[in-house]
């Protein structure tokens, strides 16, 4: 298994672990977090998240699923490469029962603990 494929798989472990309690907590004002980019409904409309570190980066994600898909439920997660750049794919069931995959660009924060 290739070290990148290793340092991924560890991240999405974690990134699952912490989930449940992420996507539940109300982020402050003050995160440490800023937003850009599009809406997150394909890679070239993916949202940005500007954060520090995965910590932060993983809250950030969640945030925004929060305040732009209220009421909806996660299911399954991945990381993508494409041109050099980081996508965490979130597939999200929408209140009215539709699945949806939302793109974050991760690049910024990926690797920093």
């Amino acid at each position: 298994m290739h070290t990148s494929w290793r340092i991924a798989l560890v991240v999405l472990v974690a990134i699952s672990a912490a989930s449940l309690q992420l996507f539940a907590a109300d982020a402050p004002q003050d995160a440490g977090y800023s937003f850009s980019g599009g809406d997150g409904s394909t890679l070239n409309a993916a949202v940005i998240v500007h954060a520090r570190d995965e910590t932060v980066g993983i809250r950030a994600e969640y945030a925004w699923i929060k305040e732009h898909w209220p009421g909806s439920r996660r299911g399954k997660q991945g990381l993508i490469t494409k041109n050099n750049k980081l996508y965490d794919a979130l597939t999200i069931t929408d209140t009215a029962g539709q699945e949806r995959t939302l793109y974050f660009d991760i690049t910024e924060y990926f690797g920093k603990l």
